[in-house]
């Protein structure tokens, strides 16, 4: 596996294993085996750094959209050692109520630093 298609990977499970994974032992296993220990998150709600930091900020997102999840609208792309995938949080039906980006950089097959840029809710006044 080339390295920009081991970062596309890391995107995707990204996306699928930590936003999306509910299970917060398994989410928190994945952290560990996707993000660097020092990784730096941030958003629209700040910066944070760590493996604990950043379960705590997707716990908040799963438990604010309990009726939500998260899917990966476009395949992920990678630039020597920048990952970016775009995400969509969907209803049970399928049903985007949401879109995003993510932007990770990353080091020795795991993210370093990573990005979130949330587009409107689908819907909401512009």
């Amino acid at each position: 596996m080339t390295d920009e298609a081991a970062i596309r990977e890391l995107m995707r499970r990204n996306v699928l294993e930590v936003f999306g994974q509910r299970d917060r032992a398994a989410r928190r296993a994945a952290i560990a085996g996707l993000y660097a220990p020092d990784v730096r998150f941030v958003d629209d709600d700040g910066s944070v750094t760590g493996h604990d930091a950043i379960d705590d900020a997707v716990e908040r997102v799963l438990t604010s959209f309990p009726q939500l999840s998260f899917a990966v609208a476009t395949p992920p792309s990678a630039v020597g050692d920048l990952g970016r995938v775009t995400w969509e949080l969907r209803t049970a039906d399928g049903l985007a109520r949401a879109r995003g980006m993510d932007l990770a950089t990353v080091a020795d097959g795991r993210i370093t630093r990573m990005w979130t840029f949330l587009d409107p809710l689908l819907g909401a006044a512009q």
